[in-house]
């Protein structure tokens, strides 16, 4: 995996992390309700390079914190 991979992975995994927490919802109800698996979910959190997110994983989770999509690989340092 290149440098811009991991970094793309880390903004999401940051964004991730943001927006669950200020949506005050754990990490199981997040992947319950985005009806992913608890561990594919925390590794998500973690940026594990053996999981990338696609798309449709993407949306289902920002529909679960009421967000946009984009907002989850939006590099803002806020």
């Amino acid at each position: 995996m290149n440098k811009e991979d991991t970094l793309i992975k880390r903004i999401v995994a940051r964004n991730i992390r943001k927006y669950r927490t200020k949506s005050k919802l754990t990490q199981e109800k997040v992947a319950e309700l985005a009806d992913l698996s608890l561990n594919f979910y925390q590794r998500l959190e973690l940026a594990s390079q053996k999981d990338t997110p696609s798309l449709a994983t993407l949306f289902k989770i920002a529909k679960v914190l009421r967000i946009k999509a984009a907002q989850l690989i939006a590099e803002n340092r806020s």
